[in-house]
């Protein structure tokens, strides 16, 4: 009987070495998604923080062009609004 019981237990701590292998081969892939996600969030941002920059350069250009356009049609004595 004694035996039997070992046996059992050895089948058991097989069992948990191979819950703890998958637990670690889990845990590890788990972290490789995780840094690939943070990745793409952190790029993902980085893109919009760009974006802002070129709207705000592209908003002040566009300013410039219609501060030019008004100048021009007033020495030019045209009725020009900035809309």
């Amino acid at each position: 009987m004694g035996r039997r019981f070992e046996s059992m237990d050895q089948r058991f701590e097989a069992m948990d070495q191979r819950f703890e292998d998958m637990e670690e081969r889990f845990d590890a892939k788990l972290h490789g998604v995780e840094m690939r996600l943070m990745d793409h969030i952190d790029g993902f941002v980085n893109l919009h923080r760009t974006m802002d920059v070129e709207l705000a350069s592209l908003r002040a250009k566009s300013n410039r062009h219609d501060d030019f356009l008004v100048k021009s049609a007033k020495r030019l004595d045209m009725d020009f609004e900035r809309t």
